[in-house]
């Protein structure tokens, strides 16, 4: 205010030095006020925007560190400004809290995630879909939910295991009874069997079709027996 006062005065000394009538006077410094009301009035309004983005981002941060850490399962609930705290202030804080909570929740999300990647594997080792609630982790990265999916994944080890039994069994049966037979490979699974077997699938159409072939193998040694 200072400022523009003795502008003003400095221009009607050069005016009366000039010989500027009073009203060209008075329009011009209209003018020159009216052009300093519009700055003020465009700063007022950048710093009061200013100051609504930082309130919003206070909360939108407030909000995401409860979300995180219930979560972990592990609800903490912040502060958003605090007392006789600047809103700089604030933000600056949240934006450090938030930076650490989201390296923990990336931490455990990514740990679950292999354990999830490990359920999918299996699942299509065993032909079979994966279950809804893990086909992906989700938001829940609690102990519990680790628990969960660390029982499903043994679950599937034991049913490949058992599924591998199934299948040595089946293809050491069929490589007797083709021995027996003497004959040669008339199919696909029995071109997998004398390779080993290892290329037949574990799912259950893939078992089925060793058990159905081994039982059409001993259904012809039964009838080749009967003959003799």
């Amino acid at each position: 205010a200072n400022a523009i006062s003795k502008a003003e005065v400095e221009l009607h000394q050069l005016w009366d030095i000039v010989g500027l009538g009073d009203d060209d006077r008075g329009r011009i410094l209209s003018e020159i006020y009216q052009n300093i009301n519009g700055v003020i009035t465009s700063v007022l309004e950048e710093e009061q925007e200013l100051c609504e983005q930082y309130k919003t981002r206070i909360a939108e941060a407030v909000a995401e560190v409860a979300n995180l850490t219930s979560q972990l399962g592990e609800q903490k609930i912040v502060e958003g400004q605090r007392s006789g705290e600047t809103l700089t202030q604030s933000v600056n804080r949240l934006d450090m809290d938030l930076l650490s909570i989201r390296e923990r929740h990336k931490k455990r999300f990514d740990e679950l995630d292999a354990i999830v990647n490990t359920i999918k594997t299996l699942s299509t080792t065993l032909g079979a879909d994966v279950a809804e609630n893990f086909e992906t982790v989700g938001t829940d990265l609690t102990s519990d939910r680790e628990v969960s999916l660390k029982e499903h994944v043994v679950e599937l080890e034991n049913e490949v295991s058992n599924r591998l039994s199934a299948r040595s069994k089946l293809v050491n049966e069929m490589k007797d009874l083709m021995f027996e037979l003497v004959m040669e490979c008339e199919t696909e699974i029995d071109k997998a069997v004398i390779d080993g077997g290892e290329s037949v699938g574990l799912s259950i159409a893939d078992l089925n079709a060793l058990s159905n072939r081994s039982a059409e193998l001993q259904q012809l040694k039964v009838e080749r027996e009967s003959k003799i």
